[in-house]
């Protein structure tokens, strides 16, 4: 049985309007009722992107993957290993991010990325902005990214017992090659499995100007496990398991192109392993629907330097990060009530080992260890008393335990709660208030500088507070979307994650979108800007907290063409200059770019497909905002790919 009010896919403001067409429910007419999506967490208009998106854009990476979404930015150039995710000009060590419920804890090191994700396999991607529902885990301070991969349902035509896709891709900026095949099958009735492969490999990719970008090469391999099994009609089991290996001659800082001796080429090996257990029992009954996640998460990393600083200063540092964790929740419909409650737990330990070329500036040669224990329990109520509001509250209970390398050890207890009513003036409009505090202990930081910096015992919890008032409106294929917020982190952490720094984060912002649907075309224009604040000066590159960026302006239409099975579409993003820098520091200059596809299924079903598509279609020539990089000449990041041509062919059976 689907409850009405039960689900975690934050949708609320498409859904609000929904919802105003129903009448206030006791759990007597909740099996009678269509499913309703309902978090009533109190954040922004989410964003949610599925495989379809993906796959028209071809997606090769991060930014590939946000890039019609002008609420967040990848920064660090075009390749994987030092793309980082910012919502709302937050860095991604500011969130909660997860693949199938498995928890991606810490960093390998601040100058590469912290995540690898390999679009092909993904089903869908839910970003959740700013502080909110007591259901988005432990010291999710910025919001929660959550990643789903592809069931075996997906590749399974109706009716048949096999199937699988092949698919090559190609770009011709860097020679980009993707093989990627999986296979599914139903093993029974009631027991499903599925295996995917991928591999990529691609040569240095090249800016708008046509020149090489050193030390960028691609050579990834990714595969995918995953075993569906439904035992009764009750309950629905699935595992899996996933592993991604990077492997290339890199900048010692990834994310950045210095010429200054201090950024040597290193090896670079970068590896994750992900296993994920989850567990769902939804029997007809409003009291029960239990849902179980177990994980297991491992990031190792090998850079070795061959010379120069970065050999001085580390020498072969082999970095590592294990995480494992669980959690357990129910939803009960008790008359006008949807209550969400359960307890989760995360360990995370980094540990940091120095060897070789010795002796290292750092002083020491071993292995140093962090370790964090966390325990939450939490409850969210979504109420809807009548026709006109929807009530939402909620309260987290995290106790966090940290040990440090130098052998202290902190203890925190915080409550988290969070409150939002939305008021429904029709079916067509309402408009929302939300506020929501979370907290973070201290924690696995940067495994690459472990033991690099004495810790405070003194040391508090970040605490983030998170505002804001949200307006929608929907009808006859008109959307519009309208927000302001404010965020203050205050205490935040210092890079090593060891000790508390002076100045708070202040955010500021707003989020506008109007779409519109008529036949096969689809049009939605959106802007957004934020101004994030560390004390009274401009948060300008400020690792591991955030960054600036320009207002940034999206336009996208989409078409479709049914009788010749054809889509088509066009994507612009615009960015203005970001002039309100600190004192010292230049200008982020803006950029206009442009992206086009066209889809082509000429046998009219999934069969084969055809996706050909141009991104910076006009070779424009930039640094994306989100670059760490003060634009100085010293500090350079990487610029940002040139014009990609890229062709893919895809065939499912």
């Amino acid at each position: 049985m689907v409850h009405p009010l039960n689900t975690r896919k934050p949708l609320h403001l498409a859904v609000a309007t929904a919802l105003a067409t129903l009448p206030a429910m006791s759990s007597a007419d909740v099996e009678h009722t269509e499913k309703v999506v309902v978090t009533g967490q109190s954040t922004n208009a989410d964003v949610v992107i599925g495989s379809g998106d993906l796959s028209k854009v071809q997606a090769q990476n991060l930014s590939d993957i946000f890039r019609k979404e002008p609420s967040v930015q990848v920064g660090g150039g075009g390749t994987n290993t030092a793309q980082k995710i910012y919502v709302r000009g937050l860095e991604d060590t500011q969130l909660n991010v997860t693949i199938d419920g498995a928890y991606q804890s810490g960093t390998m090191f601040h100058h590469q990325g912290r995540l690898q994700i390999e679009p092909e396999l993904l089903k869908e991607v839910e970003v959740e902005a700013g502080a909110g529902a007591a259901t988005s885990g432990p010291g999710a301070l910025g919001g929660s990214i959550r990643f789903t991969t592809k069931d075996p349902e997906d590749l399974i035509k109706e009716g048949n017992e096999f199937g699988g896709l092949v698919k090559a891709s190609y770009g011709n900026n860097a020679d980009y090659i993707k093989v990627h095949t999986t296979v599914a099958a139903k093993a029974s009735d009631t027991i499903s499995v599925m295996a995917s492969w991928t591999q990529a490999d691609a040569d240095n990719y090249q800016d708008g100007n046509g020149d090489d970008q050193a030390h960028t090469p691609v050579d990834q391999k990714v595969g995918l496990f995953k075993l569906h099994a439904k035992p009764s009609k009750d309950q629905d089991i699935r595992f899996s398991h996933s592993e991604t290996t990077d492997e290339g001659t890199r900048n010692f800082r990834a994310n950045q192109n210095l010429r200054l001796g201090a950024n040597d080429a290193t090896p670079l090996d970068l590896a994750r392993k992900t296993t994920t257990l989850n567990y769902n029992y939804n029997p007809e009954n409003d009291l029960i629907d239990m849902e179980l996640t177990l994980y297991r998460n491992e990031v190792d990393m090998k850079q070795t330097a061959p010379s120069g600083f970065a050999a001085a200063a580390f020498g072969t540092n082999t970095p590592e990060v294990v995480t494992y964790g669980m959690d357990l929740r129910n939803t009960s419909i008790v008359d006008k009530h949807s209550l969400t409650y359960g307890f989760d737990y995360r360990d995370e330990k980094g540990s940091a080992t120095h060897s070789d070329l010795a002796p290292p500036a750092t002083g020491w040669t071993g292995t140093r260890t962090d370790n964090t224990a966390l325990f939450g329990l939490y409850l969210q109520d979504n109420f809807r008393p009548n026709d006109d509001w929807l009530l939402s509250a909620g309260l987290r209970y995290d106790h966090g335990e940290f040990d440090s390398w130098d052998g202290h050890s902190v203890q925190h207890d915080e409550f988290s709660p969070n409150a939002s009513a939305t008021y429904f003036f029709n079916q067509d409009l309402n408009v929302r208030l939300g506020y929501a505090i979370a907290h973070r202990t201290p924690s696995v930081r940067e495994a690459y500088i472990i033991g690099n910096s004495a810790f405070d015992p003194n040391i508090t919890s970040e605490k983030a507070e998170n505002i804001e008032i949200a307006l929608n409106y929907e009808k006859n294929g008109l959307t519009f979307d309208a927000e302001i917020y404010r965020q203050d982190i205050k205490d935040p952490h210092n890079i090593y994650g060891y000790a508390n720094e002076t100045d708070d984060i202040k955010i500021y912002g707003y989020a506008l979108q109007l779409g519109y649907e008529w036949e096969n075309l689809s049009a939605n224009f959106s802007v957004t800007d934020n101004d994030p604040e560390k004390g009274s000066i401009a948060l300008y590159d400020a690792h591991p907290h955030g960054t600036s960026v320009g207002r940034t302006w999206m336009a996208t239409l989409d078409y479709s063409i049914p009788q010749h099975n054809l889509s088509l579409g066009w994507n612009a993003r615009l960015v203005e200059d970001l002039e309100d820098v600190p004192a010292g520091s230049s200008i982020k200059e803006g950029y206009d770019l442009h992206d086009v596809y066209a889809e082509w299924k000429p046998n009219g079903d999934e069969d084969l497909t055809l996706t050909f598509s141009v991104n910076n279609l006009f070779g424009e020539l930039y640094y994306d905002h989100a670059t760490q990089s003060d634009r100085s000449g010293s500090t350079i990041g990487n610029y940002e790919q040139g014009r990609d041509i890229r062709l893919s062919v895809a065939y499912q059976f």
